[in-house]
């Protein structure tokens, strides 16, 4: 079984989902942090590659998990260039997430379901061009009014009703993400 899982993402959000995500597949798993700001980037490079698989093995970490934007480009590419920046020691356990955009993209793949948890107009996330800037505005403001509880997101993703997720599961990018994760991890 999974006991620890060593997270390298780009930013607070990313992290919640990453969060969300284990709780939903029951995965009981100590998440460890990144010592620093690897990972932050978009682009991972060989050398914090390297350093973050060294630091998680040292701390006990059976596989990495690393959540990253596409952000405009192709996600098979990103995911790609990612698993060459890897380690060939640590190959085996890297998973490597992309979401197409980034990971509000994900949380908006049910609009309705979205907004509703959110409080916002289904029409103002029809315009692409904005549609990211308002939910991580609605995420904010869930933030403020749960005490600046950082668990909004996590707590939406483990939440978020089973035909919703089906529907989150259309996404490729996701759907390959998911698919990626041990098994041991997905039923622990």
């Amino acid at each position: 079984m999974i006991t620890k899982i060593g997270i390298i993402y780009q930013d607070l959000n990313s992290r919640k989902f990453l969060e969300g995500i284990k709780r939903r597949l029951l995965c009981n798993a100590e998440l460890l942090l990144p010592t620093s700001p690897i990972g932050t980037a978009r682009v991972l490079t060989r050398k914090n590659a390297r350093l973050a698989w060294q630091n998680f093995r040292k701390r006990g970490a059976q596989i990495v998990v690393r959540l990253t934007d596409a952000d405009g480009h192709r996600w098979q590419d990103v995911r790609r260039d990612d698993l060459r920046a890897v380690p060939e020691e640590a190959k085996e356990v890297w998973v490597c997430g992309v979401a197409v955009n980034n990971v509000e993209e994900w949380l908006h793949l049910d609009a309705k379901h979205l907004a509703t948890e959110f409080g916002l107009d289904p029409a103002d996330l029809k315009n692409a061009r904005h549609c990211t800037d308002r939910i991580k505005r609605a995420i904010g403001k869930a933030r403020i009014r749960n005490g600046r509880d950082d668990n909004v997101v996590a707590q939406f993703v483990h939440d978020v009703p089973s035909d919703v997720f089906r529907r989150w599961l259309s996404d490729d990018a996701l759907q390959a993400f998911l698919h990626g994760l041990p098994q041991r991890c997905r039923k622990s």
